[in-house]
């Protein structure tokens, strides 16, 4: 029977917010074939939206002996899914980093969903919560409080305080390299508030735009590999997708397959067209004819003007 979560100082039912989580249109999506992908883990700090049927793993790095001469603190030598391995390190915060469409916010939506669906049935796990920080216009207090909102839960700034205080979320950080600069401090005060009560998950692009805000645990996205993409394939296009694996392999977008928002591109294409496209640029093209009015629909406006010659510019390029 599903509970009802009770917080501490008085009684909230966050039971309609998690069932908003559960049943939003945008994530149920996230039901549906999932297929395997992995990440490395990083030792040491270096210095979209995707297909939902994507499955996200990590992989092993090769185990590196730390000052005592043992293995501690390293993977276990096994593929580790990713959602296993942001569980693991999200109470010591985690840095979840790879290239444009390699799976990140698919991964983060994806936990939302696993864990809103937790939280219904264990009254002990964290309420998940998901805040896209390029939306950042004071702080993350308010985003948090603004996603709540739009999950049917009004709450107070002082209520969603006392949450992070008594450690009651998982906050799932979404796009460090988009946030603005002028709220860098504002994010990196914030973890410092809360580092001690609160999990976190933080994703980013490139280290050297977005800086680390002083998190040393990083899982890295990976390629697909070919069973993986035949997998993806299969299962998006059925019976179609072994006549677009077979045009992939050995062919020069062999490469561009190995993302997976490019592979959702080429799904797309290849289901309206029934063709692989002869070079990026048509895949570009074909694809944002497809999709153009509904691309970052949240995207400020004056950008938006600028869409066609920019990507025009792409997909010459």
């Amino acid at each position: 029977m599903e509970k009802h979560i009770i917080d501490s100082a008085k009684s909230i039912d966050f039971k309609p917010y998690l069932e908003s989580i559960r049943s939003d249109k945008d994530y149920l999506e996230l039901k549906e074939i999932y297929i395997s992908s992995t990440v490395e883990r990083s030792k040491q700090t270096p210095q979209n939206k995707c297909s939902r049927r994507l499955k996200l793993q990590v992989e092993t790095v090769t185990p590196q002996k730390n000052q005592t001469g043992d293995n501690r603190e390293t993977l276990a030598d096994k593929p580790w899914d990713v959602l296993e391995g942001l569980r693991n390190c999200a109470s010591e915060h985690v840095l979840l980093i790879g290239k444009p469409g390699s799976g990140k916010s698919t991964s983060l939506e994806r936990l939302l969903w696993e864990e809103a669906e937790n939280a219904l049935n264990d009254s002990a796990v964290k309420l998940p919560v998901l805040v896209k920080l390029r939306r950042v216009t004071s702080t993350i207090e308010n985003l948090i409080q603004d996603f709540f909102s739009q999950h049917q839960l009004s709450l107070e700034i002082a209520d969603v305080e006392h949450l992070l205080q008594q450690g009651k979320l998982l906050l799932l950080l979404d796009g460090l390299n988009e946030l603005p600069d002028t709220f860098r401090t504002e994010v990196v005060n914030f973890r410092d508030r809360y580092r001690k009560t609160v999990p976190m998950v933080v994703s980013t692009r490139n280290l050297s735009i977005g800086g680390n805000l002083g998190i040393t645990k990083t899982l890295r996205m990976l390629p697909l590999t070919e069973p993986q993409m035949q997998k993806f394939v299969q299962g998006y296009l059925g019976e179609a997708g072994n006549q677009l694996f077979q045009q992939l392999k050995g062919d020069r977008l062999r490469k561009f397959s190995e993302t997976p928002l490019l592979l959702w591109m080429l799904c797309r294409v290849f289901e309206q067209n029934g063709q692989v496209p002869a070079n990026l640029g048509l895949a570009f093209r074909e694809f944002t004819q497809l999709t153009y009015p509904n691309i970052q629909q949240d995207a400020p406006s004056n950008s938006k003007e600028q869409w066609s010659k920019l990507l025009r510019k792409i997909a010459f390029e």
